[in-house]
């Protein structure tokens, strides 16, 4: 009797950790998971009050991951992005972003963005 108790135990806690893997990665792939990292970030010339939000774009590396985020309209020098650390509601590793953004197409990879204190906070678009 006691070893058939373990054995339920046992197995409700595989089940338990199973489900709890699985709904963390369906709640990552949705966006309700945050990921924060230090990320380049490109805010152009004019300073960005908190509080206000932006429309960027992430320029992906091979493997999937953020290299860069532009947060301003239109080309400008970006090499005067620097680091800031970003929170990222959605996936912030897809390789298929860096696909399209390298196909005929040219989609990118867009987020809407908005500024507090020092850190800036990212929502998935597409």
């Amino acid at each position: 009797m006691n070893q058939t108790k373990t054995r339920i135990v046992a197995g409700a806690a595989v089940v338990v950790i199973v489900l709890l893997a699985v709904g963390q990665r369906a709640c990552d792939r949705a966006g309700y998971w945050p990921h924060s990292e230090e990320t380049r970030v490109y805010t152009g010339a004019a300073a960005w009050p908190a509080d206000e939000e932006r429309k960027c774009s992430a320029l992906p590396r091979e493997d999937g991951t953020i290299f860069f985020l532009g947060c301003v309209e239109g080309a400008e020098n970006f090499d005067d992005a620097r680091p800031v650390k970003v929170t990222f509601w959605g996936r912030t590793h897809r390789p298929d972003r860096f696909q399209a953004l390298h196909s005929e197409a040219m989609e990118g990879w867009r987020w809407r963005c908005k500024k507090s204190g020092e850190s800036v906070t990212c929502y998935a678009v597409n």
